[in-house]
């Protein structure tokens, strides 16, 4: 999917995809709408933006302006050495205290999030 919404309507490649299930496991509703998804994650309290690539480095110093502390992009192959330990990283079920930011450049990655009987399944590629 390609095209504009979400982060300033600037056009942007790849594909987004929110599903969110109830506690059973019932699909509740999908899109791959970026301002639906924006307002749905918007709803339990995530920040949900969709950012040109080419601007990686001046979204990250707009956020350190912001007050986030860390902005970090972060490349993994899957001949990294590091691979399997950052993959075990993300696997276990976990709260952050504090925002953080994820930013992808390339490839792909899954965010299943737990809120208010819900569960929003983010896909990004």
């Amino acid at each position: 999917m390609a095209g504009g919404g979400g982060a300033g309507g600037t056009e942007i490649q790849g594909m987004t995809r929110l599903t969110v299930f109830d506690e059973a496991g019932s699909m509740m509703a999908a899109t791959e709408d970026a301002d639906a998804i924006a307002q749905a994650l918007a709803d339990i309290g995530v920040r949900f933006e969709r950012w040109p690539a080419g601007e990686q480095e001046a979204r990250a110093e707009a956020l350190r302006a912001q007050g986030y502390t860390t902005v970090d992009t972060v490349s993994v192959t899957p001949d990294h050495p590091d691979r399997e330990a950052m993959r075990a990283k993300f696997l276990s079920e976990h709260r952050h205290a504090d925002d953080e930011v994820r930013y992808f450049v390339e490839g792909s990655g899954l965010f299943t999030l737990r809120e208010g009987g819900r569960v929003p399944r983010l896909e990004l590629a």
